[in-house]
């Protein structure tokens, strides 16, 4: 129930889900103080995706965002990576304008919508029959632009006073239902994580940067719980159903990871899921941080139970030295 991103936008994310290290260390999408970047992974680093290779796993990888794309160096150590757009090859042109409400391709263009994802991420799996099988699968459809089916937005309704939460809504239900689809088609013996790169902003907290940012985005120019706190929920096969309370970096995933595929360790800034692997958890609680703004001065936020601070990267940096 307290999972936190490592950063409010998508390449960082990743990039820490790659590699279990923050930001500043992993290099993709890392600000360097002052202004965004759209630096990919950094060649050093080992990947979770290159030692669950090693360890015999067949790899998948099937996202649809543009700070996805290889040429980002997510996809180092995946057998398969399916990176496609839909339509929109050139978002860094085309979303601007339908930010502006310039009628320039239709959501579903934009990205590939969850039911064409689910349905190849089943083939690749009943493709990869007969041992080890590692999947990252990436649906984008609650985030913008916002396009969900008509079955969605009519069972969702209206129930705020921004349209564009009911569409975010409305995407959710998509999602969950195809994501539903994907849960019954694997085998019992299979373990599946679901979290989330970051989340979306509906006016909880003033834009800080509204002259830094151009188009208006939901995410990636604050470090509110808004935008950094995700779900986290893990199945697994003998795993009684629980609850953990306990403040969680999510890119905790890939220790846990590791070590459920007895694959060899790297170093990382996160912890095992010790709840999911049968050990107990520590009983003082870990910051968890965030950082890599992508517009903006750059912050840096660290969260201790119910505290939370969120500084100036320089001071943050003073502080620490």
């Amino acid at each position: 129930t307290a999972a936190g991103s490592p950063a409010s936008w998508t390449l960082p994310a990743f990039g820490s889900f790659a590699t279990g290290r923050y930001p500043a260390v992993h290099g993709a999408g890392a600000n360097d103080g002052e202004r965004s970047t759209q630096a990919g992974l950094g060649p050093s680093l080992p990947t979770l995706a290159e030692r669950m290779q090693q360890a015999g796993y067949r790899t998948g990888a099937i996202v649809t965002n543009p700070y996805l794309k290889r040429s980002f160096g997510i996809a180092r150590g995946f057998h398969t990576y399916s990176d496609a757009l839909g339509l929109a090859h050139t978002p860094m042109f085309i979303q601007p304008l339908r930010m502006l409400d310039i009628p320039v391709m239709g959501g579903r263009y934009f990205y590939r919508p969850a039911n064409i994802m689910v349905d190849e991420a089943m083939q690749w799996w009943d493709a990869t029959q007969g041992g080890p099988r590692f999947l990252m699968l990436h649906l984008m459809d609650p985030h913008d632009p916002y396009n969900p089916p008509a079955e969605d937005v009519q069972a969702v309704g209206t129930t705020h006073e921004d349209p564009a939460e009911d569409a975010y809504d409305a995407e959710i239900r998509f999602t969950d239902r195809e994501l539903g689809r994907l849960l019954d088609h694997v085998n019992d013996n299979t373990w599946v994580i679901v979290t989330a790169d970051h989340g979306e902003t509906f006016g909880e907290h003033p834009d800080p940067y509204p002259a830094d940012h151009w188009p208006f985005t939901r995410h990636g120019h604050t470090l509110y719980q808004e935008l950094l706190h995700v779900p986290l929920m893990v199945k697994a096969p003998g795993l009684s159903p629980g609850r953990v309370d306990r403040p969680i970096r999510a890119f905790d995933v890939v220790p846990t990871i590791l070590q459920v595929a007895q694959a060899e360790p790297f170093t990382v800034a996160g912890q095992p899921l010790w709840e999911t692997i049968g050990r107990t958890a520590p009983t003082s609680d870990h910051p968890v941080g965030a950082q890599a703004m992508r517009f903006g001065t750059e912050k840096r936020a660290v969260r201790l139970g119910e505290d939370k601070l969120i500084t100036p990267y320089r001071t943050f940096a003073a502080h620490a030295a």
